[in-house]
């Protein structure tokens, strides 16, 4: 191996000894403590080549490991082009060895640090190879002159750290990898901008984890993940902080707790055509988050909240049908925001803080719309729902359309106060509180209010021009009519 030409080859070797032999049977050969084979500046390994001191003439177009047994050592391979020593290693490939594993990849011979590092260096690629490991990472790829590196098709399997981590490094590729890592993160990327987990033809599988994969940091524009397989993890996929995340085509399933997860994001991210089941927390998870769209994504046997939105700014949410509950909290919404689902629907603002919408809104949920804080969408229709969706106030609330129309079309129930304000048309088509009696209602002056009857504790003050039929009743208050009162149609009035 090593000859003075443009490819260099090192193939069908067991690195788990100070010896280089095709016929050792990779089983009972100790490591040498140190590192198993490194391209580039370190100095303790089984094998070393120092480019620095002694480089290719005229530059190798590949090196390439290929079809060896590295165990028991330090690191399994290092290919380092730190500049801090003057080394440019890069452009290696690393293929079909067995990193920690016996010749037969039947037992576990560890090696106790990465399985592969890659320390600023480009261009490499580690494809095929099967790397476990009981206490060090499988793949890490660290440094911001690490740029353009491919790990595909591996198995990696670890019980001591994550399968994967990307640090710090650019434009890194993972595909087709089959990964598990119990008690940790199984892909693992931190500050790392425009990384690939995944593709529409190549994805991940990811069997284990208390993570399946974790997106950390500021640096993680134009991050996609795409195309994986997620099952028995803790929590499926995360993103905390960063901007341009793509979260896209993943198929998630038996998450022990919340599937997709948003926090601290700005920008351009997206949660789209997701298929997520057997999810026992939430389903899809929003916090902290400016500017994200959710569309076309699928959930079924979520135990928790389907879908949580709060303290978010920008959001679009194209649709989000399901048999599940819905949580839209404290949050400003753009674009179209439809909720077609058999499950609630939670809308409320925290005290001082508001619900904000910027489209026309339609909520059809037949098992409950439930609402506290202030909702507003000025200049835009609410519609909650038909005659099969109550509405119940879980605090005092406050409904603005502005100049748009405002429908309640089930029953509202629930003993705090709603105040609507709009300067279109409000119609209550199903009588106010009676289930449970409001605590107060108001409608502001300047547009037009209907109802069917209500029965009210406090006060009932009818800011627009009301047409009202049906029974009315104020058990400790008072009617008050503030425009012209329609009540041809009246049954009976109790204040």
């Amino acid at each position: 191996f090593f000859k003075q030409k443009t490819a260099y080859e090192i193939y069908q070797c067991d690195w788990s000894s100070d010896v280089c032999s095709s016929d050792l049977d990779g089983t009972t050969k100790a490591g040498n403590g140190a590192n198993g084979i490194e391209i580039g500046n370190y100095a303790a390994s089984s094998l070393h080549w120092d480019y620095a001191r002694h480089p290719w003439v005229g530059g190798p177009t590949q090196v390439a490991i290929f079809n060896n047994t590295i165990s028991g050592n330090g690191a399994g391979v290092v290919i380092n082009s730190n500049t801090q020593f003057g080394s440019k290693a890069s452009a290696i490939t690393v293929s079909e060895n067995r990193i920690g594993v016996s010749v037969d990849g039947s037992r576990l011979i560890p090696n106790t640090g990465p399985g592969v590092l890659v320390d600023s260096s480009f261009d490499n690629i580690l494809e095929g190879n099967t790397i476990a490991s009981s206490s060090g990472i499988g793949v890490r790829v660290v440094g911001p002159l690490s740029a353009g590196n491919m790990i595909k098709g591996n198995r990696i399997e670890t019980t001591g750290s994550s399968a994967v981590v990307v640090d710090s490094a650019l434009q890194t590729s993972i595909l087709g990898n089959w990964v598990a890592s119990p008690g940790f993160s199984a892909i693992n990327i931190i500050d790392a901008i425009g990384t690939v987990v995944g593709s529409s033809t190549s994805g991940n599988t990811i069997a284990a984890g208390t993570t399946g994969v974790s997106l950390s940091g500021g640096s993680l524009s134009g991050t996609v993940v795409s195309g994986n397989q997620v099952r028995n993890t803790v929590a499926g996929i995360t993103v905390t902080g960063g901007a341009s995340v793509s979260i896209n085509a993943n198929s998630l399933n038996s998450i022990s707790g919340d599937g997709i997860s948003l926090s601290s994001t700005s920008g351009g991210s997206l949660i789209a055509d997701n298929t997520l089941s057997s999810i026992s927390g939430k389903g899809l998870k929003v916090v902290a988050v400016s500017g994200v769209r959710l569309a076309g994504n699928k959930l079924t046997g979520i135990g928790g909240v389907g879908v949580t939105i709060d303290q978010s700014s920008g959001v679009e949410l194209s649709a989000a049908p399901g048999n599940y509950a819905i949580d839209l909290l404290s949050s400003s919404f753009t674009g179209a925001t439809t909720v077609d689902s058999s499950g609630s629907l939670r809308l409320a603002a925290a005290s001082g803080k508001v619900l904000a919408f910027n489209s026309d809104l339609v909520f059809a949920c037949p098992t409950a719309v439930l609402l506290s804080g202030s909702i507003t969408s000025p200049g835009y229709d609410i519609a909650f729902g038909d005659s099969d969706t109550p509405v119940v106030l879980e605090a005092d609330t406050t409904v603005d359309s502005g100049s748009g129309d405002v429908l309640f079309g089930g029953a509202v129930d629930g003993p705090y106060s709603l105040y609507v304000a709009s300067l279109g048309a409000t119609q209550f088509q199903s009588l106010i509180g009676a289930n449970s009696t409001v605590a107060r209602l108001e409608t502001n002056a300047g547009g037009t209010v209907s109802l069917i009857g209500a029965i009210v504790t406090g006060d009932m003050i009818l800011g627009d021009d009301a047409k009202v039929s049906g029974t009315f009743m104020s058990k400790a208050g008072s009617l008050k009519a503030k425009g012209a009162f329609n009540s041809t149609e009246i049954g009976r009035a109790h204040v």
